[in-house]
């Protein structure tokens, strides 16, 4: 059954877009890194897979395992994060989150720092709540553990350059969905709200004499809207919007030697819009996507931070015993 002359454009942007994602993954002084829309930890939870769309009216997921792997390519990263779930009962299901960078690249001046392994990992648990008109509404815990190497160095002409895999925090989120729609336009809405712990770091001066440094980053808030239209037999289109307002960062600063310490806020606040195109084919329990994720807008209170940010490639597969099958 071959797709509608629709879709051959947008396969053709897709695939265009990606090139350009692909191409930009050199490093500009920051790209990719300095977007929290791309942090392998959040990442996953803005851009939902077709799993996360309702089931058809009246069913419920069966208990078993289901998967789903994201890919995604932005300027000075590449990344994969795995996505195991095993569903206990049609309300009661746990997820774990893996992440692999494959590569991230640091650009200090004209050095180029670089870095792969695994990242900081999530895990999840979901209450799932479904009616017989087909709305499904979720809520959601999770909780990012500092399994990513926080002190990762690269080694250039003899200097250490820092390329840290994780933030050295252990990180709470909260979210909740909303799914609905029938066998031919489905939506999503969803919440989410994250708080940080603390990185420390500690620096010796010598002679026992030590500085504390402990960060603290700023909570973030993200809003997203979703929606995919079946278009022809097995053929998806998708279209989204996120929000993402991230807050301030904090510093404290304490010494061992009873020297004042210090603390200050970070201006790092700001609001970042996305939209996110994509398209899917649902091949019995398996289920391809790729799309692309565009910055809309940006806007930062501190000129340190880059107001222009890539545009990234996505790709997914989702697979379930059950449920795309139906």
């Amino acid at each position: 059954m071959r797709a509608p002359r629709l879709l051959l454009p947008l396969l053709v942007i897709l695939a265009l877009a990606a090139g350009q994602a692909i191409a930009q993954s050199q490093p500009d002084q920051g790209g990719g890194l300095d977007d929290p829309a791309g942090d392998p930890a959040l990442a996953p939870l803005l851009q939902p897979s077709v799993l996360d769309f309702a089931p058809p009216a009246g069913f419920d997921p069966a208990p078993g395992f289901g998967a789903t792997a994201g890919f995604e390519v932005v300027s000075g990263q590449s990344a994969g994060v795995l996505t195991p779930s095993y569903r206990f009962t049609p309300a009661l299901s746990v997820k774990a989150r893996v992440p692999l960078i494959f590569s991230r690249t640091y650009t200090y001046w004209n050095t180029e720092a670089k870095a792969g392994g695994l990242g900081d990992i999530g895990l999840e648990g979901e209450y799932r709540r479904a009616w017989p008109s087909g709305l499904d509404l979720r809520v959601q815990a999770s909780v990012k553990l500092p399994t990513g190497d926080d002190g990762k160095t690269d080694t250039v002409d003899g200097a250490d350059y820092a390329t840290p895999l994780g933030t050295g925090s252990t990180d709470w989120f909260g979210r909740v969905q909303l799914a609905g729609g029938g066998a031919k336009l489905q939506w999503l809405g969803s919440l989410l709200y994250r708080t940080n712990g603390e990185q420390e770091t500690i620096t010796d001066f010598g002679g026992g004499s030590t500085m504390t440094t402990t960060t603290t980053r700023g909570d973030q808030f993200a809003g997203a809207a979703f929606a995919r239209l079946n278009v022809h037999g097995r053929w998806w289109l998708h279209a989204g919007v996120t929000v993402l307002q991230v807050q301030d960062d904090e510093v404290d600063q304490s010494y061992s030697d009873g020297s004042p310490g210090s603390s200050w806020g970070v201006d790092a606040s700001g609001t970042l819009v996305d939209v996110l195109p994509g398209v899917s084919y649902a091949v019995g329990r398996w289920c391809p996507f790729v799309g692309v994720r565009i910055p809309a807008a940006t806007s930062w209170d501190s000129p340190l931070r880059a107001e222009s940010r890539d545009t990234a490639f996505v790709a997914q597969v989702s697979w379930t015993p059950a449920l795309l099958a139906h």
